[in-house]
């Protein structure tokens, strides 16, 4: 798996002040574990939700700030099955 770069923690550093998600996770080539790929993001993105409800957020606000997220699993679904080694995903929403 390869780890998120110094640049990468950069740019999302230097974004504008607010609520900010990142989603990081490896993705799995072939096999069983790929079809579990879609379902462990839509259970991150879950997560951040219930943390963002936590940290204070209104349930309409988290939900709209993860919208986006839930465009890129059929992009997950498609990526997986690509190449014989693991990939990753990484979403942000900002």
């Amino acid at each position: 798996m390869q780890l998120i770069s110094r640049e990468e923690i950069k740019t999302l550093i230097e974004q504008p002040k607010g609520n900010c998600v990142s989603i990081y996770m490896p993705t799995h080539p072939a096999g069983p574990e790929m079809r579990q790929d879609p379902i462990r993001f839509k259970n991150l993105v879950k997560e951040a939700e219930t943390r963002l409800i936590d940290a204070g957020l209104e349930q309409k606000e988290a939900i709209a700030l993860l919208e986006k997220s839930h465009e890129c699993i059929p992009m997950l679904c498609m990526e997986t099955g690509k190449g014989g080694k693991e990939s990753n995903a990484s979403i942000s929403q900002h």
